[in-house]
């Protein structure tokens, strides 16, 4: 009886706890940085982003705040589509819009190469990759123009189901300053995956 009611103790005690940090720690931190940035849950499966995954966004405002190289940014890409064939062989017209989430790879002025899954800048080999370099076997090669942005499309269907020309690449790899709507600062959600977003 003394060995039960001492589990009983200890799991009450475990309730509590976990009671108190969530509302004296977690919901009040949630509450004050939600102040500052913008939670975007993600919904679809594109690794190294997940269904449910709450991404927290650091917004750029008035043109005031420019991303950096290197940064995960939420971005709009330019309305597009692609034809090509879905899984059982039909043919389809994919509709590319709306927000999209990668990593910046280049700069302004910079002259970039993707070939062969590796990353090449002004001559120079970079250790940058998009968030899902698996099987990005494309080729993109740009200099890119004054308030433009190298980020490759990888976090997105059309790259798996569909079989984009390298025109494609290129036109929806050259990003300008106003379509990049924040920085990805956070994984909050689910406890299991917290954290930076990273490949």
């Amino acid at each position: 009886r003394r060995s039960s009611a001492g589990f009983r103790d200890r799991v009450f005690r475990m309730l509590l706890g976990c009671g108190l940090l969530g509302t004296f720690v977690y919901l009040p931190s949630y509450s004050f940085a939600t102040r500052f940035v913008d939670a975007v849950v993600i919904q679809q499966n594109r690794f190294p982003l997940q269904v449910g995954d709450v991404l927290l966004v650091r917004r750029f405002s008035n043109g005031r705040s420019t991303p950096s190289v290197g940064d995960v940014v939420q971005y709009q890409i330019a309305n597009d589509s692609v034809m090509g064939r879905t899984p059982a062989g039909a043919a389809a017209r994919y509709l590319i819009e709306g927000a999209r989430i990668d990593r910046v790879l280049a700069g302004p002025g910079q002259v970039v190469a993707w070939v062969g899954g590796q990353l090449t800048v002004d001559g120079q080999r970079s250790r940058l990759r998009p968030l899902n370099s698996a099987g990005a076997s494309q080729s993109v090669e740009v200099t890119l123009p004054p308030d433009s942005w190298f980020i490759l499309l990888r976090t997105d269907v059309v790259t798996a189901e569909f079989q984009p020309t390298q025109e494609n690449w290129k036109k929806w790899s050259i990003v300008k300053t106003p379509q990049i709507e924040g920085r990805i600062v956070w994984r909050s959600w689910p406890w299991s995956r917290i954290g930076f977003v990273d490949d």
